[in-house]
């Protein structure tokens, strides 16, 4: 990522970029180990990430990223249950992932 002197001017290369639709887990505030249990029901079951966008199988409730489910290019669940339609999570699901207090990429560098 290169920033000119204007800051309008961000100018980020491509080949420089890591894809990923999903959220790390470092990046959850307050995340420790007994959540697993939790967030190994709502990652995607493509990138295996906290669902960025997320999408739920309507057959088997498999969950994924819409970024990740539009890259798969086939019409059956990635978990292969037979259901060929994924729209969006049910409420609780929906509440669960929007509870989840995400920390800045640059908390780090104090964001």
């Amino acid at each position: 990522i290169e920033v000119d002197d204007d800051i309008s001017k961000l100018v980020i290369k491509k080949e420089e970029l890591k894809f990923t639709n999903g959220i790390d887990f470092d990046r959850i505030c307050g995340y420790n180990p007994f959540m697993n249990e939790i967030f190994a029901r709502i990652t995607c079951s493509i990138c295996t990430l906290i669902p960025f966008e997320p999408l739920e199988c309507k057959n088997c409730s498999a969950v994924v990223c819409k970024p990740c489910i539009e890259r798969w290019k086939k019409k059956e669940c990635v978990l292969k249950c037979g259901g060929e339609n994924y729209d969006l999570p049910g409420r609780i699901l929906r509440d669960i992932i929007n509870s989840i207090v995400i920390k800045c990429r640059n908390s780090g560098q104090g964001c």
